[in-house]
């Protein structure tokens, strides 16, 4: 793949390149390309293996200044692993969005009251099957539509007046 043949040209450039140059950042590339792969521990397989690459091209890397040489190795290391635990918070994070958003749709679909959300510009953008059954309209044929076009004439100047005064107080906790 592109991530292990990156990890050897790296590796390679490293072993060539003094050991105070701050070549082992590089291994941030094949950590990167890896991201989007479904199988999570092969960002750790990758930075397990630009740990182990980077001290070896610490050991036999020319080196000038081996204070900095081992700063620098140090640092890398470092970074590396901080970008793997950043990327498996993003992960586990993505994970309980998910999950959430699950939830949160089994409510909404199993809900027994007509549950409709609007924008700013009064637009429906979720219309829940109690609503579809409510107003004999399908989510799909109501979202994007005028909330007022789902509100009898009677009570549309009403609402008007409601929703200016939730904009001015910012208080939506309100029954419609």
């Amino acid at each position: 793949s592109l991530a292990i043949a990156l990890t050897i040209g790296i590796c390679i450039f490293d072993l060539l390149t003094p050991a105070t140059a701050a070549v082992g950042i590089l291994y941030l590339l094949p950590m990167m390309i890896l991201l989007w792969h479904p199988n999570r521990r092969l960002t750790f397989v990758v930075a397990s293996s630009a740990t182990i690459l980077t001290v070896i091209g610490a050991v036999v890397s020319p080196s000038g200044d081996v204070e900095l040489a081992v700063m620098n190795r140090v640092l890398t290391i470092f970074v590396l692993w901080f970008a793997a635990a950043l990327y498996l918070k993003r992960v586990e994070a993505q994970a309980s969005l998910e999950q959430s958003n699950v939830r949160l749709s089994g409510i909404l679909e199993s809900a027994m009251d007509a549950i409709i959300t609007i924008d700013a510009d009064q637009r429906v953008l979720l219309f829940n099957p109690a609503a579809e059954t409510m107003f004999h309209c399908s989510a799909g044929k109501a979202i994007g539509r005028s909330i007022e076009e789902f509100l009898p004439q009677r009570f549309r100047k009403t609402h008007e007046e409601l929703i200016r005064e939730i904009g001015r107080t910012r208080v939506t906790s309100r029954k419609m």
